[in-house]
């Protein structure tokens, strides 16, 4: 459901992304080479991070979400500790 890659094409409607950003993506369907998403489920990322690490970070935050959210069920203006 998570990885990351490098934009190769852009629609020309699309303005947050172009060709050669990295980009984390969110979309069942993605374990191949090649794909073609909305821009609403691409994330541009900073030069410096790494493809290898982008692709995993998106399992972490959704995580981490999910047992604040629904497990802990921790409300606007409640901290977690």
């Amino acid at each position: 459901v998570e990885a990351s890659g490098i934009v190769r094409q852009c629609g020309s409607d699309v303005k947050q992304v172009k060709p050669g950003d990295k980009v984390m993506l969110l979309q069942p369907g993605l374990f191949c080479s090649r794909v073609c998403v909305p821009v609403s489920n691409c994330v541009r990322l900073s030069a410096w991070r790494s493809l290898e690490d982008t692709a995993s970070m998106a399992v972490a935050y959704g995580t981490a979400l999910y047992c604040l959210t629904d497990i802990a069920r921790l409300e606007k203006g409640q901290v977690g500790l």
